[in-house]
């Protein structure tokens, strides 16, 4: 049959009735998958593999390139669900004869498996390896060698239709662990490049079954499972196996802004389960490079698929430099900790950004410590020094916006109302308070993870830790009204500017308390008499008990603490940022 088929199709384009061929191809290639898979149920292994032999070996290696293009559309569907179901049927077999020779029971029907079936065992064939399929040898294990027949027909001239059809079957069946992950992976992005919603789904999902949890970068072993050797091997690699991360870069800085953020969102939620090599892999070789250039052409072009690329690339900073030994690598790259302080100057990256920089300062801080150096912060730590400069400046900022909206009130009015004539005026203010809310948390936070921040915040921001909260307390008892014209969802904007208020009291409470100004012994409760105050303004007494329930449960660790972050939802942050990215990612 192996031979007609050969015939036939040599002849296919000298032949007379092109739809009547075609029939006959099927027929024929339909009843070679079939007897290949009623072989496989039916005969013992070692009978077996010499005619599997033969099916590989038909065409020189390439049969499914040389037939399904002859073959009616629909048919070949036939034909590719056919090869599924051989790949499923012989990790079956390979996973009961394994279960078998380990195994001291007589009958295993009730036996749970120990071993996973993508587990490779050279029962079937030894290791398909890269080196294999540059040889075009074909006496290696079965089943990669029929998903290399799935592989090798995913090209940009494959019709959507089949190439959906290939995927489904891929995504069923999977594959054996010492399948080559890059010749799969080569082809799927190109075909994200190119195919639709549906087909993009599908190719994640593959990505998700074979290549992360069955190739190997999903370390999701437990005590009882058995490893074949393959994934010993695997183990014990330095990462060079996952050098095919990098056509993901490739993706990322894709033109379609959609797929770069399906990307992103992909490679975050996966990012979680696998193995620290390869999420290591991740950081350096796919989002770190792609943030330089995302960086770079923002700052040149200002174009907003480049701030979703940005965005998407802090988002997966904030989680994997959670890792210690990620982190400080990040720090020592060259330039690294420079691009992000550079973005601190855009609103829309701010508040990832200094997310960042808590986590470079932490490892910088224990990497002084670790050397016997920990007091060395003012020279040592730069990054320190510019979140102090960003502090001063979001107290200028204060102290002018305040200034402006006395307006013609006199200094001793007292409670003078704040009245927002202007859309661009109110603007403005809640621009101010969201960044006082960003630097004077991102202090909080810190001061709280680490005591010898505190005794630098203690020297050098208490006082006017101190200062801006009396300040921020006379503030805040006024009432404020918007009477700008065409302005909508007035209730909703001064419900914000009371959350944002409230955001940067509790900041200040907690600063003033674990880190106070050594000139007022008295502390916060010196303050009892403003605190009635805003608990008589608009604000309320249950907001003002909330924030101080919180403030008082704040917990300053006596070591140095790693912050750790939530994976982000890049969508979340993508749209947020269209509007005030107030995302804050809060560890309390």
């Amino acid at each position: 049959m192996l031979r007609l088929t050969e015939f036939t199709v040599s002849k296919f384009n000298s032949a007379g009735e092109q739809l009547a061929l075609k029939d006959f191809i099927f027929a024929i290639v339909y009843a070679v998958t079939c007897t290949i898979h009623g072989l496989i149920l039916q005969l013992p292994v070692p009978n077996f593999l010499p005619y599997f032999k033969l099916f590989i070996d038909s065409f020189t290696g390439k049969w499914v390139i040389n037939v399904l293009p002859q073959i009616l559309e629909g048919r070949a569907k036939t034909i590719v669900g056919q090869l599924g179901h051989i790949i499923t049927s012989l990790k079956n077999v390979r996973i009961k004869i394994v279960h078998q020779r380990l195994c001291k029971k007589v009958r295993h029907k009730n036996c749970e498996y120990t071993t996973k079936s993508w587990h490779h065992d050279d029962i079937l064939g030894c290791s398909y390896t890269t080196s294999n399929v540059l040889k075009e040898e074909n006496n290696y294990c079965a089943v990669s060698c029929v998903f290399m027949i799935l592989t090798r027909f995913l090209t940009e001239v494959t019709k959507p239709e089949i190439a959906l059809r290939i995927l489904h079957a891929m995504e069923q069946c999977g594959t054996c662990c010492c399948f080559p992950a890059s010749p799969l992976v080569t082809r799927l992005t190109k075909l994200m490049q190119t195919s639709f919603r549906e087909d993009k789904k599908c190719v994640l999902l593959v990505l998700e079954k074979t290549v992360y949890r069955e190739i190997g970068a999903v370390s999701e072993f437990d005590g009882n499972e058995v490893l074949c050797s393959a994934c010993q091997h695997s183990n014990d690699n330095s990462g060079k196996q996952w050098s095919w991360l990098e056509a993901f870069k490739h993706l990322l800085l894709s033109p379609d802004p959609d797929l770069t953020s399906v990307v992103a969102s992909h490679l975050l939620s996966i990012a979680p389960h696998c193995s620290l090599t390869f999420q290591k892999k991740m950081l350096f070789t796919v989002f770190y490079p792609a943030f330089r250039i995302f960086k770079k052409k923002y700052e040149c072009h200002r174009l907003e698929k480049d701030k979703n690329g940005t965005i998407a690339c802090l988002s997966a900073f904030t989680h994997l430099l959670g890792k210690v030994r990620f982190a400080e690598e990040f720090v020592e790259q060259e330039g690294a900790s420079e691009n992000i302080l550079e973005l601190l100057k855009f609103p829309e990256f701010s508040t990832l950004s200094i997310t960042v920089v808590q986590t470079a300062i932490i490892v910088k801080l224990w990497k002084l410590e670790k050397s016997n150096c920990p007091n060395v912060l003012d020279e040592g730590i730069k990054e320190l020094q510019t979140l102090v400069n960003c502090v001063e400046d979001s107290i200028k900022c204060f102290l002018t916006t305040i200034k402006k909206l006395q307006g013609c009130f006199k200094e001793d009015s007292g409670n003078y109302p704040i009245v927002f004539r202007k859309e661009i005026e109110w603007d403005s203010y809640i621009g101010m308070l969201e960044e006082l809310r960003l630097y004077w948390k991102s202090w909080m936070d810190l001061c709280l993870l680490s005591p010898q921040i505190r005794a630098y915040f203690t020297r050098h921001l208490s006082i006017k830790c101190y200062t801006l909260l009396v300040m921020f307390l006379q503030h805040i008892v006024r009432s404020i009204s918007i009477e700008a014209e065409g302005v909508n969802d007035i209730q909703e904007k001064l419900s914000y500017s009371y959350r944002l208020h409230l955001t940067i009291l509790e900041a200040l409470i907690v600063l003033s308390v674990i880190a106070p100004y050594a000139g007022n012994p008295g502390g916060v409760f010196d303050l009892k008499s403003k605190l009635e105050k805003v608990v008589e303004s608009k604000i309320g007494l249950r907001p003002i008990c909330d924030v101080l329930l919180r403030s008082s449960g704040a917990n300053p660790s006596q070591n140095i603490m790693f912050p750790t972050y939530p994976v982000p939802q890049v969508s979340v942050l993508i749209r947020s940022s269209h509007k005030y990215l107030f995302l804050v990612i809060s560890k309390f």
